[in-house]
């Protein structure tokens, strides 16, 4: 018995899984991340908390998080657009750090 298999290229995830993929993403991650604080006898809750209540907490905190983030940023949009014009650029750590 032969059974033809045939590949086809999914230009267009649906939206159910645009979804769900990276919201899934990000709670295996904590998951992950809990899982590894519990290990070494830390409280995983309570590290999330000071964590996001120390970057978004106040109004200092929320500032120095943007501060720290548009570096990154501006790296990735570098990088999204020489890679949209189908060039590679390969230097977007070395630009980070000339330009931060």
């Amino acid at each position: 018995m032969t059974v033809a298999l045939r590949l086809e290229k999914n230009l267009s995830p649906s939206p159910l899984m645009a979804v769900l993929v990276p919201v899934l993403s990000v709670f295996l991650a904590l998951a992950v991340g809990a899982f590894f604080l519990t290990l070494t006898g830390r409280d995983a809750w309570q590290v999330y908390v000071t964590m996001f209540s120390g970057a978004f907490g106040t109004a200092y905190g929320l500032s120095e998080t943007v501060v720290k983030a548009i570096p990154l940023i501006l790296t990735g949009l570098g990088i999204v657009l020489a890679f949209r014009m189908q060039l590679w650029n390969i230097g977007g750590e070395g630009q980070l750090y000339m330009g931060a």
